[in-house]
């Protein structure tokens, strides 16, 4: 039987869902207190761990890009990408809109391309069955989306810091 860690991360994160119900969702820019928990299941090693929380230091630089940024949709309106891309740092275009669904599976898709890239092995340093289980990202208090899965979409365009 797996056993799962589970981390949590927090960002200040701004963004606009076009699609959504909310008219102040769908038509204008604003922020969240993020928390996200990216969950890693795997087998208990020799050490007695699935993996050292100090090891998630990849995951937790990779959510660190969300921290006082703002993110679009690949699909927003030109100008506005540009205005943001002029005038501020920490923008981000991702290819997917930028819902708590599509930020979840952003986040599963880099931890299990971070996995697979580890160095695997019968014993320590890393299992063989590694792998991750599921990605939370809350929104607000009381409303969170969860990713136990991704496609090679589930990727951010461009970065700026």
């Amino acid at each position: 039987m797996s056993n799962i860690i589970k981390k949590k991360f927090t960002t200040e994160t701004s963004h606009i869902v076009r699609g959504a119900v909310s008219e102040r969702c769908l038509y204008n820019i604003h922020g969240h207190s993020y928390k996200w928990f990216v969950a890693i299941e795997g087998n208990i090693q020799d050490n007695g761990m699935v993996l050292d929380f100090k090891e998630l230091q990849p995951i937790k630089e990779f959510i660190d890009l969300f921290d006082h940024a703002t993110v679009f949709w690949r699909k927003e309106e030109q100008e506005i990408i540009d205005f943001f891309m002029q005038k501020f740092h920490r923008v981000h275009i991702m290819y997917k809109n930028t819902t708590a669904e599509n930020m979840a599976r952003l986040v599963f898709k880099f931890t299990q391309d971070w996995l697979d890239s580890l160095p695997k092995a019968a014993s320590p340093p890393y299992s063989l069955n590694i792998k991750p289980s599921y990605v939370e990202v809350w929104e607000t208090e009381t409303g969170c989306a969860i990713a136990s899965e991704c496609d090679s979409n589930d990727i951010l365009v461009k970065v700026t810091t």
